[in-house]
């Protein structure tokens, strides 16, 4: 299985910026205590994007610009 998410991973990273920010979304929300520690830092957390909200895609980007999300980011 680990195997596979990593195949899935490195199949965002084709898409530039957005794959990153798309793995780092779902990174940090594997264990609670990184998802907690994000969301303290940059005051929320970054979305999930998917395919059945066409605005999705938008709100992890415009999430992921904000200054103090920029900041937790980078922390990451």
């Amino acid at each position: 299985m680990k195997q596979k998410t990593k195949t899935k991973a490195s199949g965002w990273r084709q898409f530039g910026s957005i794959g990153t920010i798309h793995n780092i979304a779902v990174d940090i929300r594997s264990p609670t205590r990184l998802y907690n520690e994000f969301k303290s830092i940059a005051g929320k957390t970054l979305g999930l994007d998917n395919d059945t909200r066409w605005n999705s895609w938008y709100v992890l980007i415009t999430t992921a610009l904000e200054p103090k999300v920029r900041v937790a980011l980078h922390q990451y």
